[in-house]
């Protein structure tokens, strides 16, 4: 086993502890209304997580779009439904795992920062309405990934990406719990349209996803911390 230099390890451990507390912190502090923005990001990477299966499947997607009561929907057309429903929680998780990956060095930071900022732009261009707050929310959350990765220090590049990564995980689990298992869920939620489908009661789907969720993260914890 190749060994791992003092000084890496001790950065390492660092960020890891950085990452626990930040995850803790936005726990404490998660109704307030500062996460939004963040939220609304996490609940784009949903909706695109409905709208990529789609397209895998054969289908096309006629809309992606969210409000700011961090309700989100894909429109899509043809496609396998099933495959669909279940993209979106996992969609956000893996969202999350990839983010966590990319900020664990500067040169991968750099262009995953780019790289959302061309993703928001397109998705803005093609699959938004003109001038609706979702466009403008897309457009805006490109620049400031653009700006970043420009300008920031490499320091400030993978916290930010590695932060949104963390968050990403957590509003997935935590979103799943809220939508199926509270009595206060959406009736409209991804759980109760695959209910629908499969005659799988909906707390079945969201055991479900939060098992994979959790597993994926236990899977690849050494590769992104």
């Amino acid at each position: 086993m190749k060994e791992v230099p003092l000084a890496s390890r001790g950065t390492q451990t660092l960020h890891t502890v950085g990452l626990i507390a930040l995850a803790v912190l936005m726990l404490l502090f998660w109704h307030h209304r500062w996460l939004l923005p963040v939220k609304m990001f996490v609940v784009l990477a949903h909706e695109l997580g409905h709208a990529l299966a789609a397209l895998l499947t054969g289908g096309s997607v006629l809309e992606v779009s969210f409000g700011t009561d961090q309700g989100g929907w894909a429109r899509t057309q043809g496609g396998n439904a099933f495959i669909i429903l279940n993209a979106g929680y996992l969609g956000s998780t893996l969202t999350g795992l990839a983010l966590l990956r990319l900020g664990r060095t500067p040169r991968a930071s750099r262009i995953g920062l780019s790289a959302i900022a061309l993703l928001l732009v397109g998705v803005a261009v093609f699959l938004m309405s003109w001038l609706s707050m979702a466009q403008v929310y897309a457009v805006l959350m490109a620049a400031a990934f653009l700006l970043l990765g420009r300008f920031a220090g490499a320091g400030l590049q993978r916290f930010v990406l590695r932060a949104l990564g963390m968050f990403s995980v957590l509003y997935a689990l935590w979103d799943i719990a809220d939508d199926v298992f509270t009595p206060a869920g959406s009736p409209m939620s991804d759980a109760a349209a695959l209910a629908q489908l499969t005659y799988v009661p909906s707390c079945c789907w969201g055991v479900t996803w939060i098992a994979l969720s959790v597993g994926l993260v236990v899977l690849f914890r050494r590769r992104l911390l």
